[in-house]
C-alpha cells in the first residue's frame, strides 16, 4: 500500500458510505412520508386507500427468537455470528413464505414500518452512527427485507437497487453509493421502499428520483441484486488515482462484459444492469458467502485496514423485527447458517433469479 493510498484512508469510508445525513435528505419528515404514501397511484391496482390514509396493518404472529429478555436490551456482547443465526430465524421461521406480491396497502404499510422502525428510522442515524460516517441507507434496506418477508412475501419477490458512482447533489462529491430494498407489487411490477423518499414508488420512478437528487449527469450505475448483497465491497477502497477498475465500487469499473452482468432492455436511464448471483457474490459483500469469512459482518466494516463499528445496529434490528424471548434457551442455536440459495428454492434451484421487469 502506498504513502498515498495510506493518507487516502482517513476519508475513504465517508466518501464510500455516508448517505442521507450529510447530503440533507434526513430532513425528510414522517409528515411527508405519510402524504408521499398516501399519493402512491401508480399502475394497475394501485389505487388510493379509503381517506389516503396508511394502515400499519399486523405482522403475523411470531414466536420471538433469541437469548434476550422482553424488557432488556440486546445485550452488547451479541457476536456477529449470533445476529447473522436470528436474521436466518427471522427469515427461516418467523417469515410465512405465502406471498407473490404485495398490495397496494401491504407496500404503504411496508414503507411505514421501515420508516418507523425503531432501529432503521432516519431520526435513529445519529445515535447509530453519530460521527456521520455510515448513513446506514444499507441498514434501512435491510430492514425493509425483514419486514417484507415478514409481512409473508417470498423470497425471489424481494431485492436490493444499488446507485454507485460520483454521487453529489452539488459541486462536491458526497458519497460512492446508495441502496433501496424492492419488492414485488400488484401487477408483479417492483417498487422502491427507501425512507428518504417521501413514500414508495415503481423503482423506475426510484431511478429517476435519485439520479435528480445525486447524479444529474447520469453517469451512475444502477445494479439490481438478490437481497443476500448488503453492501459493495469496499473493504479495499484505492484512490481514484491508484484505481485499476476491479472493484464495483471503483469509478473506472466498468460492467460492460464482465460475466453476471446483463444490461436492461426495459425503459430505463442508461448504465443499469441486472447483476446475476455469481456477480454479487464477487463484487458486493452478502450475508451468506463461501468462504464463510467472506460474509457480511454484523458488528462493524473494515475499509482498507481501519475498522468502524455498526455500535450493535444489526443486533438491535434483529432484535426488534425477530422479537425477544424470556429465559436462557435460544431457539436459534440449533440453526446453522444458511446458503440462502440451498434450502428454500426446490431441488437446490436459486430463491431469487433478477428477471426485472418480468411480469
Amino acid at each position: 500500500m502506498t504513502n498515498k493510498t495510506k493518507r487516502y484512508k482517513a476519508a475513504a469510508l465517508s466518501a464510500v458510505l455516508v448517505m442521507a445525513v450529510n447530503a440533507g435528505y434526513s430532513q425528510t419528515t414522517r409528515e411527508e412520508q405519510r402524504a408521499g404514501a398516501a399519493q402512491f397511484e401508480t399502475g394497475p391496482g394501485l389505487k388510493e386507500l379509503m381517506d389516503g390514509q396508511i394502515q400499519d396493518l399486523p405482522l403475523p404472529q411470531i414466536e420471538p427468537a433469541g437469548n434476550f429478555t422482553a424488557d432488556s436490551p440486546v445485550d452488547l456482547k451479541t457476536t456477529g455470528p449470533e445476529v447473522g443465526e436470528k436474521y436466518d430465524y427471522i427469515l427461516q421461521k418467523q417469515s410465512p413464505d405465502n406471498l407473490s406480491e404485495l398490495s397496494a396497502p401491504q407496500i404503504k404499510s411496508l414503507f411505514y414500518k421501515t420508516s418507523n422502525n425503531k432501529v432503521a428510522a432516519l431520526d435513529k442515524v445519529a445515535y447509530y452512527d453519530p460521527s456521520g460516517e455510515l448513513g446506514f441507507c444499507f441498514g434501512r434496506a435491510m430492514a425493509a427485507h425483514l419486514l417484507g418477508r415478514r409481512m409473508g412475501l417470498k423470497e425471489q419477490s424481494t431485492g436490493k437497487v444499488f446507485i454507485i458512482g460520483d454521487l453529489k447533489s452539488g459541486e462536491t462529491t458526497e458519497w460512492r453509493f446508495h441502496v433501496t430494498a424492492v419488492v414485488r407489487g400488484p401487477g408483479k411490477d417492483w417498487f422502491a421502499i427507501d425512507p428518504i423518499m417521501t413514500g414508495p414508488m415503481p423503482v423506475g420512478t426510484w431511478i429517476k428520483e435519485i439520479r435528480a437528487m445525486v447524479d444529474k449527469r447520469i453517469k451512475a450505475k444502477i445494479y439490481f441484486t438478490h437481497s443476500d448483497a448488503v453492501i459493495p465491497d469496499v473493504r479495499v477502497f484505492p484512490a481514484p488515482d491508484e484505481e485499476k477498475g476491479e472493484r464495483i465500487i471503483e469509478l473506472a469499473f466498468d460492467p460492460g462484459g464482465k460475466p453476471g452482468f446483463k444490461p436492461f432492455t426495459a425503459d430505463f436511464e442508461p448504465f443499469v444492469f441486472s447483476v446475476d448471483e455469481n456477480a454479487a457474490n464477487k463484487y458486493f459483500i452478502n450475508v451468506h458467502e463461501n468462504p464463510e469469512a467472506d460474509s457480511f459482518d454484523f458488528l462493524g466494516l473494515t475499509v482498507n485496514g481501519d475498522r468502524y463499528d455498526y455500535r450493535n445496529y444489526f443486533a438491535d434490528l434483529a432484535a426488534d423485527i425477530g422479537g425477544r424471548k424470556r429465559g436462557n434457551e435460544s431457539a436459534v442455536k440449533s440453526l446453522s447458517i444458511m446458503s440462502p440459495w440451498k434450502a428454500a428454492g426446490p431441488a437446490g434451484k436459486r430463491l431469487f433469479s433478477p428477471g426485472w421487469g418480468a411480469r
